[in-house]
């Protein structure tokens, strides 16, 4: 059985940040199928620009799914979603969603 996976991007006004979230697939066999998040955090007031410190909170529906991940040197945030952590939901058709949270070094 397949359940919908959807990706959620975050604006962070005191960061001046924006968080663009990419999934390994849309649509995962539950249970089975590995996820991998990838979050690539870019400075707002110049988009080309990487940030490159601080970390992010993965959630997956709404709840956190291990521990922050450090923002590598090019922006980037990869976490692995623990296999069993997506399951089949009881409302068939209903999506889980995922989210990547940016925290600056500064905000700690």
């Amino acid at each position: 059985t397949n359940t919908a996976v959807n990706a959620t991007i975050v604006w962070n006004a005191a960061d001046l940040t924006n968080t663009a979230l990419a999934l390994s697939s849309a649509n995962i066999n539950y249970g089975v199928d590995t996820l991998t998040a990838t979050a690539t955090v870019t400075d707002t007031t110049n988009t080309a620009t990487a940030v490159n410190t601080g970390s992010v909170q993965f959630k997956v529906d709404g709840v956190n799914s291990g521990s922050p991940v450090a923002v590598s040197s090019t922006g980037v945030a990869t976490y692995v979603v623990p296999t069993g952590t997506l399951t089949a939901s009881s409302t068939p058709g209903t999506a889980h969603t995922v989210s990547a949270v940016f925290r600056s070094v500064a905000c700690k």
